[in-house]
């Protein structure tokens, strides 16, 4: 090769230098050129992370990128975690797809130069719902921590650790049969005991599987009602008409009486005693101090034949009127009590003491009890049998007579949706507080039974 030759191509590599090393500290920086506009723009970067990771991560068929993205991540398989860059702005149809697992879909907008992180995708488990106990199931109570379940099951009680799935089984030894629904199960402050509303009333020590009592041995005649003291797992309140007794299960004796005016629903909290009392044209809400026995408090309350007290243990009191559907919140030590009502109401919960979660046959709605203010989270063609939130704080499942479903929100917007178990006529749905499990009773023969699905 002539020193001419050698000279030419200095000077070719020279010019390939400057032309090539802009061109790919451009694209390398995250820059663009889009040759249909004649314009420069940025790419993005898409932050993955799934639970439970290595989850395959597609991008959709319609995905672009610059030649640096093709460059790097082509013949590569993306899972999760993962670090996009590069990408062109788009709308992207991501797809997360795991062996065992349900796909995990969300559209995500890539703006020119904005990082996008998913750090809160949830793969569902795909199982089989496994059968807890072969005999129908009559009734069910979910504890005050929400740890565990006490389901009435052929002649026995059922107690579920919901996290870890284990089961204890306690003898009943009734004398009457029972029907589907026609009793409570009714848990003490401390989670440790149970009373039945049926038979004789008996009242279990879950721990030791031991009965304790009897309530019915210790009155004549019909009891319209039984509750908990708000702390000690040794009083409970019986009704008969319009009389409260205190019963005293340690000492097996009967401590306190209590006529309250009428045979309406009750609630004791905080050694206060509420009810509620209709008159001819107006409703009240009754207090009573238990330990001087006498009437300290009534407010007025919108005119209903019936009131249920529900959910007790908060600082507001939560009536319901189960006729017309509606749910007053009420402070009854505010200068102005009634705080709020909730129409077309069918069931809630508390997500924590400032937010609830309520539904209706078709809608589910979020509710900020401070603000006052009521968010649609979503509204379907389906009747909704139960919703209930999941303890990620970033979905909600619900069930309806197709199966149990999962909607995924961020900031309470929704985002995806899927159903995790196609089984017809599904209800009583619990999910575990490890989130591992769902619970729920469906179908077997001609009965009703209860069954576990692991979903994580």
């Amino acid at each position: 090769m002539t020193l001419w030759h050698r000279r030419i191509l200095y000077i070719i590599f020279i010019l390939l230098f400057f032309i090539l090393a802009p061109a790919i500290s451009f694209y390398a920086a995250g820059y663009e050129f889009d040759f249909n506009s004649g314009k420069v723009q940025r790419t993005g970067i898409l932050i993955i992370e799934s639970e439970p990771k290595g989850a395959s991560i597609d991008l959709g068929d319609k995905k672009k990128y610059n030649w640096f993205y093709d460059f790097f991540y082509k013949d590569e398989k993306m899972t999760t975690p993962n670090k996009l860059r590069n990408l062109l702005p788009d709308e992207y149809e991501i797809t997360l797809s795991k062996e065992g697992y349900y796909d995990y879909r969300r559209k995500v907008e890539i703006n020119p130069g904005q990082t996008v992180i998913l750090d809160d995708p949830l793969l569902f488990k795909k199982a089989e719902p496994q059968l807890i106990d072969s005999n129908e199931v009559l009734g069910q109570g979910m504890s005050p921590d929400k740890n565990k379940l006490a389901a009435v099951a052929g002649e026995n009680l059922l107690i579920i650790d919901l996290s870890s799935g284990q089961t204890k089984k306690i003898p009943l030894d009734l004398n009457i049969s029972i029907a589907q629904g026609s009793f409570e199960i009714i848990w003490s402050p401390s989670n440790k005991k149970v009373a039945l509303t049926l038979d004789d009333y008996p009242v279990f020590n879950v721990e030791n599987g031991r009965k304790e009592i009897e309530a019915r041995n210790y009155f004549s005649g019909r009891i319209d009602r039984l509750k908990w003291d708000s702390f000690s797992d040794n009083k409970i309140y019986v009704q008969r008409g319009n009389i409260i007794h205190q019963l005293n299960i340690a000492q097996k004796n009967i401590d306190l009486t209590i006529n309250k005016g009428s045979n309406s629903d009750f609630m004791v909290e905080s050694d206060n005693l509420y009810t509620t009392q209709k008159e001819e044209d107006s409703s009240s809400l009754l207090i009573y101090d238990l330990n001087k026995k006498q009437l300290i408090k009534k407010i007025s309350i919108p005119p209903a034949l019936n009131y249920i007290f529900l959910n007790a243990g908060q600082k507001l009191i939560y009536l319901y009127n189960e006729k017309h559907c509606i749910l007053y919140t009420i402070d009854p030590w505010s200068i102005f009590p009634l705080q709020d009502s909730i129409s077309n109401l069918r069931d809630f919960f508390l997500i924590n003491s400032e937010t609830m979660l309520y539904w209706n046959d078709y809608e589910v709605w979020l509710y900020d009890i401070g603000r006052k203010n009521k968010t649609l989270l979503m509204r379907i063609s389906e009747r909704i049998d139960k919703a209930i939130w999941h303890p990620d704080n970033n979905h909600l499942i619900y069930n309806t007579a197709g199966g149990i479903n999962a909607i995924e929100l961020k900031d309470w917007i929704y985002l995806s949706a899927m159903q995790i178990l196609d089984w017809r006529d599904t209800s009583e749905t619990i999910i575990s507080p490890d989130s591992r499990f769902i619970y729920f009773t469906g179908w077997l023969d001609s009965g009703r039974n209860l069954y576990k699905l692991e979903i994580k």
